[in-house]
């Protein structure tokens, strides 16, 4: 091999990893973009997740749960605090990693769910509650408990309603402490609803952001709601709250039991079309190295010079390996497409990234013969 043939292809290599580089920074710029965008507006309680929020007949007392049941049996309840984005189904299972990262179809999800600790008594039973939501910077989920270190903004937002499958009851928040992961006075569930509240009036007191005066003994239940904090590594924020059972005897509906010779109904509006799918990088960059064998100009002004000047070897062979790439490229192009979703989460390899790896190469090959063409002429 000469050094005029080594320096074109350093040359060539150089222009491939560059053009490869660019295109992936591009890709997971736009990429890093959406995804903030589409997980901040998915993490809201839109009219499309609110749709199977428990409804309460005033007639009758009654709590209709069906539709939150058949989106998933986890479903425990709903807590909605007026005025504000807290307005949300409340989940529980039998760890606290569980939903953490899932959505209420048990689909993975970054914004996770509104969770009961899996300490606590399913329906609320338990004197001392304690429920989990991811701090969003929009303001989703627990985003906007952080509101709560201003005055004003609790003075104006301290009621709502929780919904549970047995009893509706009156939410009314009294403090907003700043705690840590570890401690115990918050997060002890079991310890506080077996050994009492000793301690814990003067804790809440002592971290509280803001609060209103107190009385534990008179409460009925105490609720925790649980975000992370920004101003430490581990720091907590909790909203504390009195749960009041509402005199009116509301009785939850007897949820629908369908017949066991018919499949459950699917959940309509909201089944994840991409459950268990995802988008592969490895596959996105075979595409596009695929696709940049046959974008170049100057490999193409060299590929139609062998056909133009009808040079050897014969011009029907040239024309078909030309088309051959073209075709391999937009081939790899449209299987990627339909193949792959990037509203599904993104992954390194996936089941699809084999296949792009074969069109590659057989890309690469198509471009090597090319090559070899253009050094006969």
């Amino acid at each position: 091999m000469n050094k005029k043939t080594l320096a074109k292809i350093i040359r060539m290599t150089v222009a491939v990893l560059s053009g490869i580089l660019g295109a992936l920074l591009v890709v997971y710029s736009f990429y890093v973009l959406w995804d903030t965008y589409y997980i901040n507006k998915k993490a809201f309680s839109s009219t499309d997740l609110t749709q199977y929020k428990p409804q309460i007949d005033e007639e009758t007392h009654t709590i209709d749960f069906n539709e939150l049941l058949s989106a998933n049996e986890n479903a425990i309840g709903w807590i909605t605090i007026f005025d504000t984005n807290i307005d949300y189904p409340v989940m529980k299972s039998v760890d606290d990693n569980d939903y953490i990262n899932k959505d209420l179809y048990g689909n993975f999800s970054l914004s996770g769910s509104i969770y009961l600790s899996y300490k606590n008594a399913a329906d609320f039973h338990d004197f001392y509650n304690v429920i989990y939501g991811h701090h969003m910077d929009s303001g989703a989920m627990f985003g906007g408990i952080d509101n709560y270190m201003d005055r004003e903004y609790f003075d104006e937002h301290v009621s709502g309603v929780l919904i549970s499958t047995s009893q509706v009851y009156d939410v009314t928040i009294f403090a907003c402490v700043e705690t840590n992961a570890y401690e115990d006075a918050v997060y002890d569930v079991l310890g506080r609803n077996i050994a009492g509240m000793d301690g814990l009036s003067d804790y809440i007191l002592t971290h509280a952001i803001v609060s209103d005066s107190f009385r534990l003994d008179e409460m009925e239940k105490i609720l925790v709601m649980s975000t992370c904090s920004d101003y430490q590594t581990n720091g907590r924020l909790a909203l504390f709250a009195s749960l009041t059972p509402r005199t009116t005897p509301y009785v939850p509906a007897e949820p629908e039991k369908p017949e066991k010779t018919i499949d459950a109904p699917a959940v309509k509006g909201h089944e994840d079309p991409y459950k268990g799918k995802s988008w592969s990088l490895i596959s996105l960059l075979c595409v596009l190295f695929t696709i940049y064998l046959f974008l170049p100009l100057h490999c193409l002004k060299e590929k139609i010079s062998v056909v133009r000047f009808n040079l050897q070897p014969p011009k029907l062979k040239i024309v078909l390996g030309i088309v051959g790439e073209g075709i391999v490229a937009l081939l790899s192009f449209v299987l990627f497409l339909i193949l792959n979703t990037f509203k599904a989460p993104l992954v390194l390899v996936n089941g699809t990234t084999i296949l792009f790896i074969l069109l590659l190469g057989i890309a690469i090959g198509v471009d090597v013969f090319f090559s070899q063409v253009s050094e006969k002429k």
